[in-house]
């Protein structure tokens, strides 16, 4: 039984040691290409309210910089670049069709968010530093690692990965009002040529602009 019972841990250290070595690799796939570009499925569930929506569109990364595009029941866009956040609703035409798009131009502090996915695109360690592993677990070629984070208003985090291909599937995080945020990410393109332009929020005139 003692013999069994160190085999079991002996078993089971081997498949945590193997399922970091599988979860770094799956980082450093991304943070060794000069851009990134996904499309993006994103789902909020609010527990509170019992609701849920989806958007779907596109995410750009380059060196610190990201762009989103998101189409729901609104179009929206968010720029980061250079420590500044533009976030771009634009008007339901439906109901407005001269209305104007409303930007939010954000400077004192980055989204838990866009932080989070630069570093996790870019900055392995600086990404491990701020979520720290909970545990690891694998089924079949999926691997789904749980995370602690720092930021007080996030209540958990979680990669779901592919670790025969080495791509990150799912993103899904909580937040302190009980919102699960699930991003679904597809159609992986690695250093696809972008311009330094896709990432710069274009203003517009009408433009009702707001800074936070």
């Amino acid at each position: 039984m003692k013999f069994l019972s160190c085999f079991s841990i002996a078993l089971l250290s081997a498949n945590c040691a193997f399922a970091a070595k599988e979860f770094t690799k799956t980082l450093s796939k991304y943070s060794s290409a000069q851009n990134i570009e996904v499309v993006l499925k994103k789902t909020d569930e609010k527990a509170a309210l019992g609701t849920k929506s989806v958007s779907e569109g596109i995410l750009k990364f380059a060196k610190d910089k990201i762009y989103i595009m998101l189409n729901g029941e609104k179009k929206i866009e968010f720029f980061y670049k250079k420590n500044t956040v533009w976030l771009v609703e634009y008007p339901d035409v439906d109901f407005d069709k001269n209305g104007k798009r409303k930007v939010a131009i954000l400077k004192k502090s980055t989204p838990v968010l866009m932080s989070g996915l630069i570093n996790l695109f870019s900055n392995q360690k600086k990404f491990l530093k701020e979520f720290k592993v909970a545990s690891e677990k694998q089924e079949g070629n999926t691997l789904k690692v749980e995370f602690i984070p720092k930021q007080k208003n996030l209540k958990s985090f979680v990669l779901i990965i592919d670790k025969k291909d080495r791509l990150i599937q799912k993103v899904v995080f909580t937040d302190d009002i009980d919102t699960k945020t699930t991003l679904d990410l597809s159609n992986l393109k690695l250093n696809k040529k972008m311009s330094s332009s896709e990432f710069d929020y274009k203003k517009l005139k009408t433009d009702e602009v707001t800074y936070e």
